[in-house]
């Protein structure tokens, strides 16, 4: 795997937990607007479907939590893990905008702005840190 794929899984997972995050929100607001059992009118006599409406709500927010704390243990985990190999580069400059890069997720636009340098300084510095960073992760395994 190159360094920049490597790299790149922290925002690919954090990517998906804000989405899984979402959706989970989107799940509560649909809860809201579950119909509760009608008292007035003409009773319709229906096949009761075992559950209440809610218990798929519930089941479903559970299976999401799941997720969220198991993609969220997967990001805390793999974002020490290269916290600590980019930390271990020689070149303050290369910790700086490889953390800014892919553990603070921002654009080089921003980091150049961040770190006082033009922004093809900031795109050349960054192409010889990721070049750094291969040799720490080659040395890894």
């Amino acid at each position: 795997m190159n360094a920049k794929k490597y790299l790149r899984q922290l925002g690919l997972i954090d990517r998906r937990l804000n989405s899984l995050i979402a959706e989970r929100e989107n799940l509560q607001r649909a809860q809201t607007f579950l119909r509760s059992p009608q008292i007035d009118g003409d009773r319709v006599q229906t096949s009761p479907s075992g559950d209440p409406p809610w218990m798929s709500y519930l089941l479903k927010w559970d299976e999401l939590t799941e997720r969220i704390g198991e993609e969220w243990d997967k990001l805390i985990d793999l974002r020490h893990k290269i916290e600590s190999q980019i930390h271990s580069l020689d070149d303050s400059r290369y910790i700086d905008v490889l953390t800014k890069r892919y553990v603070q997720f921002k654009k080089f636009e921003v980091i150049s702005v961040e770190m006082n340098y033009s922004f093809e300084y900031v795109l050349k510095l960054h192409g010889r840190a990721l070049e750094a960073f291969r040799e720490v992760i080659d040395e890894d395994g």
